[in-house]
């Protein structure tokens, strides 16, 4: 055995060392107990799996994650307009990812590997010889599986870092957040339950809001972040079926001075305008303590009907 085909192997080797039994892993963990570069590399790898395991011991699934997948897959079915903005949407996603430029190699070369990996001897009969190939191919497939559903599942970058921080540029990054799948963080139809949630975790919420979003029910909330500076987002449903609404909440101290020129509640209305998003509508006010951007894939006489 060569220091490719130890890599090779050892490269899945189990945490546990359970593979130890298993002649081909026990040659190769021989061989870096002797060579110095492959015992240094070895040490490196294990170094990255329990930093890899550590890090995704940290990540919370959300408790309704099933629900989640299933209401985006029935709404996708329900758009029957053939190629939805959720294709869109799942297509830009992939578009971003570019394989390393070596992949193809690697490739080839693991493939020969393993050609020869498979002639090695086992300990025991067909059995263990057929075990170390299949555990390699389980080994992949859950790496794929894993990086088709990290693309798919995980939200936008909710953690905007602008420029600069103005009302322009936080109502086009809001747009775009908004324009892709994420996740809320709670979800509800009681807005005193959203704003409760937001409460316990120091995020603002609104004390006052446009009539028309009085009575709406709502749908959830979540923690957005714009140059380090937490903001609340939160989503209504009108009654009258209309469109949902979002409304972006800051507290007044974390942007700055400028950005705080707004109107008032009262003077919302009239600064409905279109967004650079085509089909996209915005507008924006401040109270003592907070500044406010409601967001809604409409047109302007639309949204300014909720003041």
């Amino acid at each position: 055995m060569n220091q490719e085909q130890a890599k090779f192997i050892l490269a899945s080797f189990r945490p546990d060392g359970s593979d130890i039994d298993d002649l081909a892993f026990a040659e190769a963990v021989s061989l870096a107990a002797t060579d110095k570069e492959l015992g240094a590399w070895l040490a490196k790898e294990r170094a990255l799996d329990t930093f890899f395991v550590d890090s995704l011991n940290e990540i919370a699934i959300p408790e309704n994650l099933r629900e989640d997948l299933f209401e985006t897959l029935a709404m996708a079915q329900e758009d029957h307009r053939g190629y939805t903005e959720f294709d869109h949407e799942f297509a830009e996603a992939f578009s971003t990812m570019q394989p390393p430029e070596s992949l193809r190699d690697e490739i080839l070369a693991g493939m020969q590997v393993a050609k020869t990996v498979t002639n090695l001897p086992t300990a025991n009969s067909e059995k263990s010889r057929m075990k170390m190939p299949n555990r390699l191919l389980a080994i992949a497939a859950a790496v794929a599986i894993t990086g088709v559903l990290v693309v798919f599942l995980k939200p936008s970058n909710p953690h905007r870092q602008l420029a600069v921080l103005t009302p322009a540029s936080i109502q086009a990054e809001s747009v775009d957040f908004l324009k892709r799948n994420f996740i809320l963080d709670q979800k509800n139809s009681k807005q005193d339950e959203l704003y409760q949630f937001l409460s316990q975790n120091e995020l603002p919420s609104p004390e006052q809001l446009p009539a028309g979003l009085e009575a709406a029910s709502g749908i959830g909330c979540k923690r957005l972040d714009f140059n380090n500076k937490p903001a609340s987002l939160i989503c209504y449903q009108q009654k009258q079926g209309g469109p949902v609404v979002h409304l972006i909440v800051f507290r007044k101290d974390d942007l700055p001075e400028e950005t705080l020129e707004l109107p008032t509640l009262a003077e919302a209305k009239e600064g409905c305008v279109d967004c650079d998003v085509p089909g996209w509508s915005a507008t924006k006010w401040t109270d003592e303590k907070r500044a406010f951007f409601l967001l809604a894939k409409t047109e302007p006489f639309q949204l300014a009907s909720l003041f």
